[in-house]
């Protein structure tokens, strides 16, 4: 089931999704935005098939300070954090999709 609008809308109301920001509600979508830590996975962490190598991931992330106007470049691989916590009851789930 996907939720309309005033359902966000409501589950945001109720505190099952924290959000101060009732302007990013669509149609059917909640947009969320990236908070100012970030960590760059180096390209050393990544294996030849792009996946990260999990005994080299905790020495191979860079912590970042996202700016207002910063850029990633489409080869840079990060770990994001949102300005929005979500706590979804058991009959609710989320997913993301990148936007530009």
């Amino acid at each position: 089931m996907i939720y309309s609008d005033h359902q966000i809308k409501a589950l945001i109301n109720q505190g099952l999704i924290e959000s101060k920001w009732s302007d990013l509600v669509n149609p059917t979508s909640l947009d969320i935005t990236i908070g100012k830590d970030a960590f760059l996975l180096v390209p050393e962490a990544l294996s030849y098939t792009n996946k990260v190598v999990a005994d080299k991931v905790g020495n191979h992330f860079i912590p970042k300070t996202l700016g207002e106007h910063s850029t990633i470049s489409p080869a840079d691989r990060y770990l994001l954090e949102t300005e929005q916590y979500f706590k979804f009851p058991n009959h609710v789930c989320g997913q993301i999709r990148l936007k530009a």
